[in-house]
C-alpha cells in the first residue's frame, strides 16, 4: 500500500488527468505532482488526499 508519495512522482505526466489515493497515504509532497494542472484527486473525504487537494487548487471528489 502507498503510505507515502515523494517529490516529483508524477511531474511530467502530462497525461495524467485523475488519480485515486488511498485512505493509507498519510504523506504527499508538495511537488508530486510537479507542475501538472486541471488533475482531478479521488479520496477520502478528511483525509490526506483531500487536505492535499484543497491546499494545491485540485478538484477533489469524495469516494467511500
Amino acid at each position: 500500500q502507498t503510505r507515502s508519495i515523494g517529490a516529483n512522482a508524477f511531474a511530467g505526466c502530462q497525461d495524467l488527468i485523475c488519480i485515486n489515493i488511498p485512505n493509507e497515504t498519510i504523506s504527499i509532497d508538495s511537488q508530486a505532482f510537479g507542475d501538472l494542472t486541471g488533475l482531478t484527486i479521488f479520496g477520502v473525504s478528511g483525509g490526506t488526499a483531500e487536505a492535499f487537494a484543497q491546499a494545491h487548487d485540485y478538484f477533489f471528489i469524495p469516494i467511500e
